[in-house]
């Protein structure tokens, strides 16, 4: 089965005129984007993240930061890819990330970094709350 975000039609990832028309993803997480101000917390966590990758500044480029809440263990999202590179920080209880056909444990205040790899995060049922920031 191809990944979530392939355009049948244009035969490629992320195309963003065919996108409306795809069915929804399989997933059970909660996604909000992070805002400047709702938590000092986070806030100092994107900058420090800004300073050390550099990357552009989102407080003033205006990309977005995503907020992924996995309330429990069966909260998941299918693999799928996006078109461009992912920072993500795992805050919470340990989940696996799946990277292609690599399994990754996250723990608390872990960091990866991944290009345009196929990832996603499996049912893991005896496992808690979980919080993804991605950049």
């Amino acid at each position: 089965e191809e990944p979530y975000w392939w355009c049948s039609k244009c035969h490629w990832y992320v195309c963003d005129q065919c996108v409306q028309e795809m069915p929804d993803k399989a997933t059970s997480k909660q996604v909000a984007q992070w805002q400047p101000g709702g938590s000092p917390k986070l806030d100092a966590l994107v900058a420090d993240l800004v300073r050390d990758f550099h990357l552009p500044n989102p407080f003033q480029a205006g990309y977005t930061v995503k907020m992924n809440w996995y309330p429990d263990g069966f909260s998941r999202v299918s693999p799928h890819r996006h078109d461009n590179w992912t920072l993500l920080v795992s805050l919470g209880a340990p989940r696996v990330l799946t990277v292609d056909r690599a399994r990754v444990l996250m723990e608390d205040g872990d960091l990866i970094l991944f290009g345009t790899q196929s990832h996603g995060v499996p049912e893991m049922p005896l496992s808690g709350g979980r919080m993804s920031l991605v950049l």
